[in-house]
């Protein structure tokens, strides 16, 4: 009898404690910064989230849109995973050697950038089975930089709401 009531008081306090933490990160997270507050990143197997902050001027919401509309018909978007299209988690990463202008290029017209003989852009599309992506010429800058800001959140496992 004596080993039962230990075990319950054990298991109670530890559940206890467990949920004392849990409210408290909840709370903490609703005094977070309207930036941060709406952004987390999902912990699978962890039992809170962390808070991930986009870079100033960067719409994640706006990025999600533009990703739903224009990304997610070939590319997964966990970032992770290969589909039509390749993973987009690292394609910062994967372009690094190149002019920063040279990835936006590749978004809004792939097939004007294997044409000119770029190595990066013509050993993507090799690697695809030369799949050209769709055009997207009218993305502005901003709209490029919201995209490129969602797709990294979403590599680390943001939820972007």
């Amino acid at each position: 009898m004596r080993r039962l009531l230990l075990e319950l008081y054990v298991t109670s306090t530890v559940f206890v404690l467990a949920a004392g933490i849990l409210i408290g990160r909840i709370w903490a997270r609703l005094d977070a910064p309207p930036e941060t507050a709406s952004i987390a990143l999902a912990s699978v197997g962890a039992q809170d989230a962390v808070p991930y902050a986009a870079p100033e001027g960067i719409d994640l919401a706006a990025g999600k849109k533009l990703f739903r509309n224009k990304c997610a018909s070939c590319h997964a978007d966990n970032m992770r995973d290969d589909l039509t299209g390749p993973a987009l988690g690292g394609v910062r990463e994967r372009w690094a050697d190149y002019p920063a202008g040279d990835l936006a290029a590749w978004i809004r017209n792939s097939g004007k950038l294997i044409k000119s003989g770029h190595p990066r852009a013509n050993e993507v599309y090799r690697a695809w089975d030369k799949s050209r992506m769709p055009a997207f010429r009218g993305l502005s800058d901003a709209d490029v930089a919201d995209l490129l800001g969602y797709v990294d959140a979403q590599s680390v496992g943001a939820t972007v709401r």
